[in-house]
């Protein structure tokens, strides 16, 4: 394909819905605020509000002064700017069986997929829950959920709200080992992730190859609400042109991303020693 009649419109949705595809991280955050965005160094600025206090009130005294309540706005500021740029001669086209343009476009986007989740991870040290394990099995693996959804219920998380697990490997077979796991009617298997539903629970559960170790080697799996972290991201530029001097095309592209959480309260953390 010549860069005249190069589509860069087509090219950038298709990098769109590949990532889509591909993240487990991303998907279970707020994304709210991202159309708000467009450059590195953006920030939106995200409204809160605060409780009030409550007082005693008789008709003989009446209302103290008003409280002023503090500001409970915070910052999402875009922070990552991440690209890919890479060639394909005239002669590996011709040589390729199939369309070698559209498979490295899908492993770009595989490739832009990981880096942002394992970005979205880095902010477990955030959160405001956290659940050691020594050992996890398929036996107190139910009671490991039980006990961590318990803390965020005790953090007046409502028992109404959806919640998502996100584990690796390992956690997924000793859920699956106990048989807690049921397929429903959107269970979809993704490039880095599969989604189940949890029987005792209204939990929809994830595999992630792209969750992070902590310091001291243990695994870290995740639950949360979708309000805990917000993300916002756009994927700015997708641009094909030939190079000087080479018969052949050279594609770069350029995304940018940043994320905050909002709510560590509605972030827990699970650390894990082993697997037995």
């Amino acid at each position: 394909m010549s860069v005249k009649n190069f589509k860069p419109i087509v090219w950038a949705k298709s990098i769109e819905e590949n990532r889509e595809k591909m993240t487990v991280a991303a998907k279970l955050c707020n994304r709210d605020y991202e159309g708000e965005i467009k450059e590195l160094g953006d920030k939106v600025k995200i409204n809160g509000v605060s409780r009030p206090t409550i007082t005693d009130y008789d008709d003989v005294n009446g209302l103290g002064d008003f409280e002023r309540l503090q500001d409970q706005s915070t910052m999402l500021e875009i922070t990552q700017s991440k690209a890919f740029h890479f060639y394909v001669g005239d002669i590996d086209k011709r040589q390729a069986a199939g369309n070698i343009m559209d498979a490295e476009l899908t492993e770009a986007a595989a490739a832009l997929a990981e880096v942002m989740d394992s970005y979205i991870y880095s902010f477990y040290t955030e959160a405001g829950i956290v659940t050691e394990v020594e050992s996890l099995t398929e036996n107190n693996v139910l009671s490991v959920i039980n006990e961590t959804l318990g803390k965020l219920w005790k953090k007046n998380v409502p028992t109404t709200e959806q919640v998502s697990l996100e584990v690796t490997p390992e956690f997924l077979t000793k859920l699956q080992m106990g048989k807690l796991l049921v397929d429903t009617d959107n269970s979809y298997v993704l490039a880095n992730g599969v989604s189940h539903k949890l029987k005792t629970f209204n939990i929809d559960v994830y595999m992630s190859n792209n969750l992070p170790k902590d310091g001291s080697n243990n695994d870290i799996c995740i639950l949360r609400t979708k309000k805990a972290i917000s993300f916002a991201e756009q994927l700015k530029e997708v641009k094909s042109y030939e190079p000087q001097n080479f018969f052949g095309e050279a594609v770069k592209g350029l995304q940018v991303y940043g994320a905050k959480v909002i709510r560590p309260d509605e972030l827990a953390v699970i650390k894990i020693a082993a697997y037995n």
